[in-house]
């Protein structure tokens, strides 16, 4: 139940990204930003996407496919970190826009299979997607 609910709370947000045709709705001015002094993040590696692949939408599907190739949903230590997650689930999903809503589906399912290797990260996992 829970794993449909994940999906459901991602798909919305697919269907959502795309009917706003990709762009943000609230421009964010740079200046206003405070400096952070905060430890960056960890972020997942993206993909290399192949020579061969040209069309920036075989591109983006390729990205969104492979997005989670480099996690290990079984470390405990990264799966359960909640700021680790939740960047590398906002770096995913933005590349939502420009990627065709059957691909997501697949990649998001995909994804939601993964995360089931510990319960505890597939429960962060689906609490980030319906918070985004």
């Amino acid at each position: 139940m829970r794993f449909l609910i994940a999906v459901m709370s991602i798909m919305m947000f697919v269907f959502a990204a795309c009917a706003n045709g990709g762009h943000a709705t609230n421009a964010v001015k740079a200046e206003s930003s405070p400096v952070s002094t905060a430890p960056a993040v960890e972020e997942l590696p993206l993909p290399s996407v192949p020579s061969t692949l040209t069309a920036p939408e075989k591109r983006a599907a390729y990205i969104v496919s492979h997005f989670w190739d480099a996690m290990d949903f079984g470390d405990t230590i990264r799966s359960h970190n909640q700021d680790f997650m939740e960047q590398n689930f906002a770096n995913y999903i933005s590349l939502f826009p420009y990627t065709d809503n059957a691909v997501l589906a697949t990649c998001v399912s995909d994804l939601l299979l993964k995360a089931q290797a510990d319960e505890g990260a597939y429960n962060l996992l689906a609490d980030i997607a319906d918070k985004y």
